[in-house]
């Protein structure tokens, strides 16, 4: 979702609006002409825009106030930021926005941008507008975010769901329940092939349990799909107007010789006609053999500091761990020594035995795999026999 920096444009205008015109938000009185609408930004060709982003819009001429309440920004210069970030504790700010700068930077990052204008009363616009004034004030406005609980969509769709209690119902009989959040997570990022292949090492099995309706509007388009056939007061629709403000783009997202699957294809390739010529020709070089086994080690225990030592509770249980083996990071360094070799043969042969074995049974296994991290396991496999024939 969108990322946006806390700007000293942004602080001045809530101050103006809690100080300046009305004084505090419980002060400010909307018109019979305010208009309240569900902001959705297309998905980017980048990966930090891939998924797209919403916003309220707070439209209210005769107030002469047109604003965007922003769930999704931070301030990279906090204290602590990159280490908090890495532990799974990133802080999130709800920022404000004058729509016409909002509306620009899409204009600039040439994406989409569509308004949803809300089925609200008067009462139910001052409501929601005071809360989302208090909750701008600098005590107020952080919370700990969680991409797939509690981002800028989930907040908006809290929001209305707060305000209007039992008047909004969401119909969403028809959804599929079926998919999960990495399914949802590719559906956005599959035409970023490093970058998907990259997510989808790093998660592990909560991701890969069958998401609610409710759940899936972590998604801003969801959240605009959800609001299309969303009624209050029973039968009365929930948007009243629906307007394209910006087109959104066509990205290319065709795949390339350079995505993981081609790649780590042409190298198991190249691994096995090395393998053969080594054993027929009597030679080894080692430096592959560390290489990979460096490699996936370290993914091991990266994988394992993301489970045991974070609070990414994405990163649990991720059974990429049972083809990189963090033991796979001290082999590497014991394989350099021939006088070591002997006393590796049973560890070479365990190893190759799980390697075989998750390599026959992946497809079983409740978490999916990528055809690239399979490819990276047949290569272990191609080496950790050249390594236990070695050994033998």
């Amino acid at each position: 979702m969108k990322n946006v920096l806390f700007t000293w444009r942004n602080i001045i205008l809530v101050v103006f609006l809690a100080t300046s015109s009305i004084v505090s938000a419980a002060e400010f009185h909307v018109s019979d002409s305010c208009k309240i609408s569900l902001l959705t930004c297309s998905p980017g060709n980048e990966l930090y825009s891939c998924f797209g982003h919403s916003g309220i819009r707070v439209n209210d001429p005769l107030e002469r106030v047109d604003i965007v309440f922003n769930y999704g920004t931070f301030d990279f210069e906090r204290p602590g930021f990159y280490v908090n970030f890495c532990r799974g504790i990133l802080i999130y700010s709800l920022g404000v926005d004058q729509y016409f700068d909002f509306e620009n930077q899409y204009i600039y990052e040439q994406r989409g941008l569509s308004e949803q204008i809300l089925n609200l009363t008067t009462d139910e616009k001052q409501a929601i507008v005071e809360f989302l004034l208090t909750n701008a004030q600098r005590e107020n406005r952080d919370y700990r975010y969680d991409f797939l609980l509690d981002n800028c969509a989930t907040r908006i769709r809290d929001v209305f769901e707060k305000h209007l209690g039992g008047k909004l119902a969401f119909h969403t009989e028809k959804w599929d329940t079926i998919k999960t959040f990495r399914y949802l997570i590719d559906e956005y990022s599959w035409f970023k092939r490093w970058e998907s292949f990259g997510m989808n090492l790093l998660i592990g099995l909560p991701v890969d349990k069958p998401t609610t309706p409710r759940q899936q509007m972590f998604l801003p388009n969801y959240l605009r799909d959800g609001f299309t056939t969303a009624t209050v007061n029973g039968n009365e629709p929930f948007v009243i107007a629906t307007r394209e403000i910006l087109p959104a783009p066509n990205f290319d997202k065709s795949a390339n010789w350079t995505s993981p699957e081609w790649l780590f294809a042409i190298i198991l390739g190249l691994f096995i006609l090395l393998t053969i010529a080594e054993i027929r020709f009597h030679f080894h070089l080692k430096i592959v053999d560390f290489i990979l086994l460096f490699t996936t080690g370290l993914l091991g225990l990266l994988f394992l500091t993301l489970w045991l030592f974070t609070q990414h509770w994405t990163t649990a249980w991720n059974l990429n761990l049972l083809w990189a083996l963090p033991t796979h990071f001290l082999l590497a360094f014991a394989i350099l020594f021939n006088g070591l070799y002997p006393k590796l043969k049973r560890i070479l042969f365990l190893s190759l035995i799980i390697e075989i074995a998750f390599l026959v049974l992946h497809f079983v296994l409740p978490q999916p795999f990528q055809i690239g991290m399979i490819l990276i396991n047949a290569m272990l496999v191609t080496r950790l026999f050249r390594l236990y024939w070695k050994a033998k």
